[in-house]
């Protein structure tokens, strides 16, 4: 039996300076935690810095879209027009819905297998009855 030992050499492989090289600029790139107080923090060119309030400005619109009455206004007279149609029921196949208003109404014929129209502004008076209704041409 030998008693020879195998000597190892000191110096670091290739590989390992390599990873070495890559650990200390991985340390040297790290970033420190945001400090730990009531205030929100975001990263701007390498430094912590409190973020910006959370209320939003578009233009010369500001602040929560419910202190905004006079667009929450518009927004309700459209959705008066089509959004809430007349709904009539044939009692066993379709219901159908008109939207809008004379002269610019579109009406839907809705059955279990599918949702057909009759295509937005169509003119004339609108269809109030289930006769006029099942008359349309719908696609």
């Amino acid at each position: 039996m030998s008693t020879r030992r195998r000597e190892r050499s000191q110096a670091p492989s290739i590989e390992q300076a390599a990873n070495l090289a890559r650990l200390q600029g991985e340390l040297a790139t790290k970033v420190e935690e945001a400090p730990s107080d009531a205030n929100n923090y975001v990263r701007q060119d390498g430094a912590w810095v409190i973020a910006p309030s959370a209320v939003a400005s578009w233009g010369t619109i500001v602040g929560t879209l419910s202190a905004q009455t006079d667009l929450y206004n518009a927004l309700e007279s459209k959705f008066d027009t089509w959004e809430s149609g007349t709904a009539y029921y044939d009692g066993s196949v379709a219901l159908y819905v008109v939207y809008g208003v004379d002269g610019d109404w579109q009406a839907t014929r809705a059955t279990s297998t599918q949702t057909l129209s009759t295509g937005a502004g169509q003119s004339g008076t609108k269809p109030s009855t289930l006769a006029t209704l099942r008359s349309l041409s719908y696609s």
